[in-house]
């Protein structure tokens, strides 16, 4: 996986580089002029899983600029039809803890029934931290497809804001949540 996450947290764009020659991957993707983390997720053959993240300026900006400023929590998104609310969870920093999310219909609030897999995965969950120094890639631990629950295993590294997307995929549809979370207990 490959994630493009801009400086001021608004712009999000997950990426699926393809096989090239001499076992390079490749992306082509047009994003705004901006700065942005570009976060690598993957498992060399015979390794465990790794991150890489480089800060990137596109032309026509200054630099990179100050951190982020999440003032508030947004625990609850709506689009497509779908409301996902992040519960509270039991994660603090350095410690592993669960962040649960709920999806619901948006008119009626009823479970969602009909998640389908996304990239082997019932739903993927991209986190960084206000300042972008620190992000990760999840998947939920307890949460067949299909389910409207979805539970994820993470340790945040530090204590702070964070802003979340969630990713799933209905009807052939991949909704991407975008989820703010300040505060204690992170």
């Amino acid at each position: 996986h490959l994630f493009a996450v801009s400086g001021s947290l608004e712009y999000f764009a997950p990426l699926h580089p393809e096989a090239a020659a001499g076992g390079a991957f490749e992306v082509h993707h047009a994003i705004p002029a901006g700065e942005y983390m570009v976060v690598a997720d993957f498992v060399p053959h015979g390794g465990s899983p790794q991150t890489l993240q480089r800060a990137i300026v596109t032309p026509r900006t200054s630099g990179l600029g100050q951190p982020v400023r999440l003032t508030r929590s947004v625990l609850t998104q709506t689009a497509r039809g779908l409301r996902t609310q992040l519960l509270a969870g039991d994660v603090a920093a350095g410690k592993n803890g669960h962040l649960t999310f709920d999806v619901a219909e948006s008119s009626g609030g009823e479970p969602v029934t009909d998640l389908e897999p996304y990239l082997g995965a019932p739903a993927h969950l991209f986190i960084a931290s206000a300042d972008l120094t620190e992000t990760m890639h999840a998947h939920p631990d307890t949460t067949a497809a299909g389910g409207s629950r979805l539970v994820f295993d993470v340790t945040l590294p530090k204590p702070g804001a964070y802003r979340m997307w969630l990713q799933i995929q209905r009807r052939g549809g991949v909704i991407n949540q975008p989820v703010t979370r300040r505060g204690s207990p992170l």
